[in-house]
């Protein structure tokens, strides 16, 4: 039996996929005082979706496609090396004509780079906007279609690739991978650089192998985490993320507290998820935690968590400030709906939604290519018991926190003419 509110007032037939998400909102959405009390002018799980939207950002409606990619991702059986590409006509940075991904790469027609995510592991590999794509594991893409050549790009963790690039007549070949999870040595010193691009079903355990392998080639003195424009993903990646991060002094306290719209839920609590601990004792002097404007719903839940057990001291920007958490729901037609379910407490039960968390050492300078990067300097600066040169974030609150686009759907929201590898 449907909700009253799931049907047309004059009982018109509805689809099963359109009731079927009502349903789902009925019985799981945190707002329940913004449900339509009908279908009235309804037609489908979109227009039901905008609806709410008028309201809430961060419910959403994803197409099969985009669903499918978000449901990967979540499970880490996704990454991405952190390039947006896109087929042109015309010389980049001049304006170009986009095409189509079915087009054919012919003459005066490339694969070139839209942007390139900061952090990511394009971002160390040294790509840069506008690079010409020439070349797959040397295989001339000249001719191909491009979809067909998006195929041979690597969409697991881990996957290696190799690409053959031009870049202001010169030719380059730049060995990279997809990877949501990156871990190295800081110019070869004891500082373990460790970044988490999306938090995956995985994240906890990927983290922990990578540490291990850091730890075989010699002793860690210091660990910078950077969570920076990292929009969030799944919440089990992050139970266990913070898991490994605190000692088991502090099992059985709080992570994060969820409360759902009768304001009843659960407090997540340590020694629960991953059964170890990182091998190297952390606290405020040797782990710091990078965030910024684009830092989101997990990456607050982990950075809230090791601030309040006084395992890391942070720098940067305020946080994103998204304390509301989705739960995933597919439909009948393979598409699905991100439903707005809890909302998302500190540790403390502090409730930080459109606020944002301040970081402890504020500096809002950002970086402008991995070799110009002021927050990774004043990182390093704190581990060296340096006082960085800061400014204050402070002063800066949130902008109409209302108008601004959920980080972590960004990533699934891509034309036909462009697509996140």
């Amino acid at each position: 039996q449907l909700y009253p509110a799931c049907q047309y007032s004059d009982d018109s037939p509805l689809s099963f996929v359109l009731a079927q998400a009502c349903v789902f909102y009925q019985e799981y959405y945190l707002f329940n005082n913004h449900l339509p009390n009908s279908l009235d002018g309804i037609q489908s799980v979109p227009d039901f979706v905008q609806e709410l939207q008028k309201n809430d950002r961060y419910t959403h409606y994803l197409g099969p496609e985009s669903f499918s990619s978000v449901i990967e991702t979540i499970s880490g059986e996704r990454a991405t090396i952190g390039l947006s590409l896109v087929i042109t006509e015309g010389v980049c940075p001049d304006d170009v004509t986009t095409l189509s991904r079915d087009e054919h790469l012919s003459e005066g027609r490339a694969l070139r780079i839209r942007s390139v995510s900061p952090y990511s592991r394009a971002w160390w590999d040294g790509f840069q906007e506008c690079d010409e794509i020439i070349a797959v594991n040397e295989v001339a893409i000249a001719g191909m279609v491009g979809d067909d050549v998006f195929d041979l790009l690597p969409r697991q963790e881990g996957q290696t690739v190799h690409l053959s690039i031009r870049r202001e007549g010169q030719l380059l070949e730049i060995p990279t991978a997809a990877e949501l999870h990156i871990a190295h040595r800081l110019d070869n010193s004891q500082i373990a650089y460790v970044s988490v691009r999306e938090f995956t079903a995985l994240t906890g355990q990927r983290v922990k192998e990578d540490v291990e392998a850091l730890l075989q080639a010699g002793d860690i003195s210091g660990v910078i985490l950077d969570l920076r424009d990292n929009g969030g993903g799944s919440v089990a990646g992050t139970l266990e993320l913070v898991d490994y991060l605190i000692d088991e002094s502090q099992d059985a306290q709080t992570i994060v507290q969820f409360r759902d719209r009768d304001d009843r839920g659960e407090d997540y609590r340590l020694g629960d998820y991953l059964q170890s601990n990182i091998p190297v004792i952390l606290d405020k002097t040797n782990f710091v935690v990078l965030i910024n404007g684009g830092s989101a719903s997990a990456s607050e839940i982990t950075l809230n968590a090791l601030v309040h057990y006084g395992v890391a001291t942070s720098l940067g920007d305020r946080s994103f400030g998204k304390g509301v958490s989705q739960h995933v729901f597919s439909l009948l037609d393979d598409s699905g709906v991100l439903i707005t379910h809890n909302r998302i407490l500190s540790p403390s039960g502090e409730d930080y939604h459109n606020q944002g968390v301040l970081p402890e050492h504020c500096l809002t300078t950002t970086a402008t290519s991995r070799d110009n990067d002021p927050q990774l300097q004043g990182a390093l600066g704190l581990l060296q018991g340096q006082t960085p040169d800061i400014n204050d974030c402070r002063s800066s609150p949130l902008e109409k926190p209302q108008e601004r686009t959920d980080p972590w759907i960004m990533h699934y929201q891509n034309t036909i003419y462009e697509l996140l590898m």
